[in-house]
């Protein structure tokens, strides 16, 4: 049976249309989908927002508080919930179109991430167990959590407005990675003066124009992700597709948590060209031994505890925060930026260089 698009525009509400309306056949089966989902975990107005998005096509935040009566503010928080789920995608553009994820693929994201859950509590009865025993009955820990930001920037102005920013307030270093294209926008903001005065550690590095500078037909998207198992339902998603390469830079840490999820199985049985480098490390551990040693390598230093990073053919995931935090609070942002992919694989490449081979 063919799926018929639902006209919404900003007077139609579907999810209030009155019993004698001739859409109210169609509001009764969007309150059973929204229905199902929540027992998923999604809230009432999570639930219509996916619905919304995945009938009416890509919109602009605006659009959607504005078509579904839904506070501003409350708005923004949902679209932030659902890229941290993986079911919406944020295209790079001013302002930012959000974009759902067909409903397969939802629901396939959705059960992926609760049967990591389950997996992941039965693998650990044991170990929980015996942690919790260790801890005494009373304890207080103390508040040490960091609130991290990110932001999304487009226009010179506000992106060398920001650099002035970050050039005024350094402290010890700055290192400046970029092409000859760049450093001339720079030095019509003033940013090479800046530069130049600062009392800070300043390097920089200018590269070659990439061949793809200046193509803009090809959309981009950045997802934002929180918890293990959104997380590495997105990273199972890209060693399943991956064609060419795939490159991780992670911690012991990390490594055992992608064990759990069955990373380390597909990453062995992968026909691409697995390259894997373990920081801070001195030898495999027996679960990652599946994986061809040729490709794991070592760098022993304590200063990358808390950076992990994949990258898979033009797609790259970055995580902000890695498996030295909670399960729960381990976030991550997903992008298929090409840019920001050949960045992160020349980042790779150098570490590759400059690591121990296994033996």
């Amino acid at each position: 049976m063919q799926t018929e698009k639902l006209a919404v525009n900003s007077d139609i509400s579907l999810f209030d249309t009155e019993p004698d309306s001739r859409l109210y056949h169609y509001k009764i089966q969007l309150d059973k989908v929204k229905d199902e989902l929540m027992k998923f975990g999604l809230s009432s107005n999570q639930a219509k927002v996916y619905i919304y998005l995945s009938k009416s096509g890509p919109k602009k935040a605006s659009d959607i508080f504005k078509a579904l009566e839904l506070p501003r503010t409350e708005t923004y928080g949902i679209l932030n919930a659902l890229q941290s789920r993986g079911i919406i995608t944020a295209e790079f553009s001013s302002p930012v179109v959000y974009a759902a994820l067909d409903l397969k693929d939802t629901i396939d994201a959705l059960v992926s991430a609760e049967k990591e859950k389950i997996n992941i509590l039965a693998k650990r009865e044991d170990k929980l167990m015996e942690m919790w025993n260790e801890i005494p009955a009373s304890i207080t820990e103390g508040n040490t959590t960091r609130k991290e930001q990110l932001q999304m920037l487009q226009g010179n102005p506000q992106i060398h407005s920001k650099l002035r920013q970050m050039v005024e307030t350094v402290k010890e270093e700055i290192k400046i990675f970029c092409t000859l294209r760049d450093l001339s926008s720079f030095y019509y903001s003033d940013i090479i003066d800046m530069l130049a005065k600062s009392p800070a550690d300043v390097k920089l590095i200018i590269i070659p124009a990439s061949i793809t500078e200046g193509n803009t037909t090809r959309k981009e998207q950045l997802q934002m992700l929180q918890g293990n198992p959104q997380i590495h339902s997105k990273l199972r998603q890209m060693v399943e597709t991956v064609k060419e390469e795939i490159k991780i830079f992670c911690t012991l840490r990390d490594l055992s948590s992608f064990y759990y999820s069955d990373i380390i199985d597909m990453l062995a049985k992968s026909p691409a060209d697995v390259k894997l480098i373990i920081s801070p490390a001195s030898m495999i551990p027996t679960y990652a031994r599946k994986i061809n040693k040729r490709r794991i390598r070592f760098m022993p230093n304590t200063k990358t505890e808390n950076q992990c990073f994949v990258v898979k053919d033009s797609e790259v995931m970055i995580f902000l925060r890695n498996a030295t935090h909670s399960p729960s609070n381990v976030f991550s942002i997903w992008t298929d930026s090409q840019t920001l992919a050949e960045s992160m694989i020349m980042l790779f490449d150098c570490c590759w260089e400059k690591t121990e081979q296994t033996r």
